[in-house]
């Protein structure tokens, strides 16, 4: 048997282990290897930071927008737009 208090303890400590830190990947590398991915049409894989979780995302870069800190990724779940500064890493590989 568990005491409330111990239950709320339990769950804070699991979120705080579970807690992924914010990424910082160097804007010259993400600008260099989007490029390439969308000049190539190369399939790319996306490990992003979202409020304390990284996802992944596998497709192609479909819009990379000047003006507007999103890509548009298009995979076969549909297309997903990702803030750049939540991109930890991406890795491109050929079909």
């Amino acid at each position: 048997m568990m005491l409330p208090e111990h239950v709320k303890l339990i769950r804070k400590w699991y979120e705080k282990d579970h807690f992924v830190a914010e990424p910082q990947l160097d804007e010259f590398d993400f600008e260099e290897l989007a490029q390439t991915a969308v000049q190539t049409h190369s399939m790319v894989l996306i490990h992003y930071w979202n409020n304390g979780e990284s996802f992944t995302v596998e497709g192609t870069i479909k819009k990379l927008p000047v003006n507007t800190p999103y890509i548009t990724i298009q995979s076969p779940q549909g297309d997903k737009r990702i803030y750049t500064p939540q991109i930890m890493k991406i890795h491109l590989y050929d079909v």
